[in-house]
């Protein structure tokens, strides 16, 4: 088995181990196989107001971030190839939620084709965070410890991802049992041992853009589930 270092809270640094990690991209498994029956839904942002939403609204250099139409729309409108994060203040689960999940559903509506976003999580500053990111063909999970980002799961190809234009991807990552589990349009795609991740908290969301005069990502919903 493949080793590796994460540190996800400023508390801590573990080794852990990945374990029959990566899921074939042409698994059959579904993340709903109960039809969510066992699942409580604990928070939702549909982005129906800016005021109160769990992303805020705000410019930073040449990055907008906006809530309209119901969705949280991050822009970036530099020409140089770039990457932005943003993430919430705030937790979406309670100490009792020890069963987890996180869901969002991406649009990728202009830019590059190298653009990629995804989903943050786990993140206790700029300094230790963890990433569910897809491009338009592949996906990856990886770690930002300080200033060293290490691939967990390296770029993968799935076919499971939507990747054209205007085309939505549903991301979720779940935590029961000890495991990390990572789901793309509801199909599992890589499982690693949670190791002393207790919680998704805090999370966010992230673009990394390729060179062109624009990227802009919407976001529909972040869904925060108790298992």
């Amino acid at each position: 088995m493949n080793r590796f270092h994460a540190s996800i809270s400023k508390f801590s640094v573990a080794v852990f181990t990945m374990s029959a990690l990566l899921i074939s991209a042409c698994s059959k498994d579904k993340g709903d196989d109960d039809g969510g029956k066992n699942e409580e839904v604990v928070f939702q942002d549909n982005f129906d107001n800016g005021a109160t939403a769990i992303w805020k609204a705000g410019t930073s250099g040449q990055v907008t971030k906006s809530i309209a139409d119901g969705h949280f729309v991050l822009t970036h409108s530099g020409s140089a190839a770039a990457i932005f994060k943003t993430w919430a203040s705030t937790n979406v689960f309670t100490a009792a939620h020890t069963r987890q999940a996180i869901e969002i559903k991406q649009t990728h509506v202009k830019g590059h084709d190298y653009d990629k976003a995804g989903l943050l999580f786990a993140v206790a500053d700029e300094n230790y965070i963890l990433a569910f990111q897809v491009g338009n063909k592949e996906f990856r999970i990886y770690q930002k410890v300080n200033t060293t980002n290490t691939n967990l799961v390296p770029w993968t190809t799935s076919a499971h991802i939507k990747g054209a234009l205007n085309e939505s991807n549903k991301l979720k990552v779940t935590l029961a049992d000890g495991k990390l589990q990572f789901y793309i349009n509801d199909n599992l795609v890589a499982t690693m041992e949670a190791g002393p991740i207790k919680t998704l908290d805090k999370v966010g969301f992230e673009i990394v853009k390729g060179v062109a005069a624009e990227a802009t990502y919407k976001v529909d919903y972040l869904k925060a589930v108790k298992l």
